[in-house]
């Protein structure tokens, strides 16, 4: 089981499961204004149990409950669909468990 939260270069974000080879969307996608294309973006992501908040740029967005994290791994992702550029960079990037 996977989760996967992302902004989308048309202003949306969603939360996603991977389950039977397949992704499942939890939320959205929905459209948001306070994603800055072309500018950096602040992620943040609070999971407490079954608990998920989600934040933009420092607003929450969503909240979400009903998904237990599982095993020790954590992967940060990043992609770009063809015809799009795009130009990745992490800065401080906190882990706190």
């Amino acid at each position: 089981m996977e989760f996967l939260f992302s902004i989308r270069q048309d202003g949306s974000y969603a939360f996603e499961i991977y389950e039977n080879s397949t992704w499942i969307q939890l939320v959205g996608p929905l459209g948001y204004n306070g994603i800055r294309n072309g500018e950096a973006n602040t992620l943040r992501i609070l999971a407490e149990g079954q608990d998920f908040r989600f934040f933009i740029n420092g607003e929450e967005v969503e909240d979400f409950e009903g998904g237990r994290l599982e095993g020790m791994e954590i992967m940060l992702v990043t992609s770009a669909k063809e015809g799009v550029n795009a130009v990745y960079y992490f800065d401080d990037l906190v882990l706190q468990i």
